[in-house]
C-alpha cells in the first residue's frame, strides 16, 4: 500500500524542459484529486512533488484545500532557475505547512556514482536547503528511484526518511514507497485508489518486479526508450 502520490510539473508545455510524460494541466490534476478525495480520507494521504518546478505552487494549494498533506523534494542546483522555485518560494511553502526535502543536488542516477560523488549529492543539497529554511531537512527523494545498498546506507547518514518513486512490495525500515502519476495511469482512478487502499493487484506487483529486473540489465537511457516504445509516450530526461 502507498500513502503518497508523486507529481512533477504543470502547464509547462515543454518550454521549461520538463518531461511531458509527467507534466499535467493543472485543471485535470485538480479533477483527479477531487475524485480521489471522494473515496478516501485525504488527511491520511500525502501529495508529493519531485524536482522543484515553480508550477507546483498552485498544485500544493489545491491539495491542501482538499485536506491532503504536501511535500516538495527539491533539486538544489535548480533553485532560482527559470521555471523552478526560488529561495523565497521554498521558504514560503515551508512556513505554510509543506514539508521540504532533498531530491539531490544535480538529479543524477545515484547508483552509478562513486562514494565521493554520492556524498556530495546528498550532503550539499541538505546544507543548501537547511540554510534556506533555517531548519533541519530530514527527508530525501531518490532521483529516478534508482538505488542500491550503498545509496540507502549513505542517504540514511543524512536523512531519516528515504522516498522512492514506486510502491514497495515489502515494507522496509526508513524507506517509503510512492505511486508516480503519469500519462499512462492518470485517468485510471480505480487503479490509483486500489493502491491507496491496499487492494491486492497481482498484475501490478508482477509489473513492478519485471521493471526492476529490466533495469538491472538495461541502462536508464535504454529503459526510457523501451518505455516510450511500449507506452507510445514521449518521456524525456532533461536533467542528465
Amino acid at each position: 500500500m502507498v500513502k503518497s502520490l508523486i507529481f512533477h510539473s504543470f502547464n509547462n508545455n515543454n518550454h521549461l524542459r520538463s518531461d511531458p510524460f509527467y507534466d499535467f494541466n493543472i485543471k485535470e490534476y485538480k479533477l483527479l484529486l477531487e475524485e480521489i478525495s471522494k473515496s478516501i480520507d485525504s488527511e491520511k494521504y500525502t501529495i508529493t512533488f519531485d524536482d522543484g518546478y515553480r508550477s507546483i505552487i498552485p498544485a500544493i494549494e489545491i491539495a491542501k484545500k482538499l485536506g491532503f498533506k504536501t511535500k516538495a523534494y527539491i533539486i538544489t542546483k535548480k533553485i532560482n532557475f527559470d521555471g523552478f522555485l526560488n529561495e523565497k518560494e521554498i521558504l514560503r511553502l515551508f512556513k505554510n505547512g509543506t514539508i521540504i526535502g532533498s531530491h539531490s543536488h544535480n538529479h543524477k542516477n545515484l547508483s552509478l556514482l562513486s562514494d565521493n560523488e554520492l556524498e556530495i549529492e546528498l550532503k550539499k543539497s541538505k546544507i543548501i536547503l537547511s540554510k534556506i529554511l533555517n531548519s533541519k531537512v530530514e527527508e530525501f527523494s531518490i532521483p529516478y528511484g534508482e538505488y542500491n545498498r550503498t545509496v540507502i546506507k549513505k542517504a540514511k547518514k543524512y536523512y531519516s526518511k528515504i522516498y522512492i518513486s514506486g510502491p514497495l512490495i515489502f515494507k522496509k525500515k526508513d524507506i517509503v514507497g510512492r505511486l508516480s502519476i503519469h500519462r499512462s495511469n492518470f485517468t485510471k482512478v480505480n487503479f490509483i485508489l486500489s493502491q491507496l487502499t491496499n487492494k491486492f493487484n497481482i498484475l501490478f506487483i508482477l509489473k513492478i518486479i519485471s521493471v526492476r529486473l529490466i533495469k538491472r540489465f538495461i541502462p536508464l537511457k535504454g529503459y526510457r526508450k523501451l518505455k516510450n516504445l511500449i507506452l507510445d509516450s514521449k518521456s524525456i530526461n532533461y536533467f542528465n
